[in-house]
């Protein structure tokens, strides 16, 4: 019989059991929401998600067992949070600048026909639609 006590935890049996359905629950939500995302938004943002698991981690771990991260650890994480932030803002800076190189080009920013010089190929990944079994019903 696994008894809770042998591994060392403290408490009713009855709160071990709850702990673990909780997280076997959690655990699994996470893996499902994790093959479905692939499906709704882009890969890339999936793997930033994964990224941000590895700098919160330490946090949580910090404020659960009021135990300060080593330095080494803060510095790694501050490394993938501004390669991250340098992810999504790179998109941002390219569509800003390719709009304003599309005025210079058509003087007012508007072509001959009346509509903005910017194409959709100008817009980034964010512009695309959504894949056909989006269940928003788009």
């Amino acid at each position: 019989r696994l008894s809770p006590a042998a591994g060392g935890f403290r408490g009713p049996e009855w709160e071990f059991w709850v702990l673990i359905i909780a997280d076997a629950a959690t655990v699994s939500c996470v893996f499902v929401a994790m093959s479905i995302a692939p499906a709704m938004i882009p890969g890339a943002e999936v793997s930033v998600i994964l990224l941000l698991e590895i700098i919160i981690a330490p946090i949580w771990i910090g404020l659960v067992y009021s135990e300060a991260p080593p330095f080494w650890t803060l510095l790694g994480g501050a490394v993938i949070l501004a390669a991250l932030v340098g992810h999504e803002l790179a998109p941002l800076i390219g569509r800003r600048l390719s709009v304003t190189e599309g005025a210079d080009k058509a003087g007012d920013g508007v072509e001959e026909g009346g509509s903005p010089a910017v194409g959709i190929e100008d817009l980034g990944s964010s512009a695309k639609p959504p894949p056909s079994h989006c269940p928003c019903g788009v």
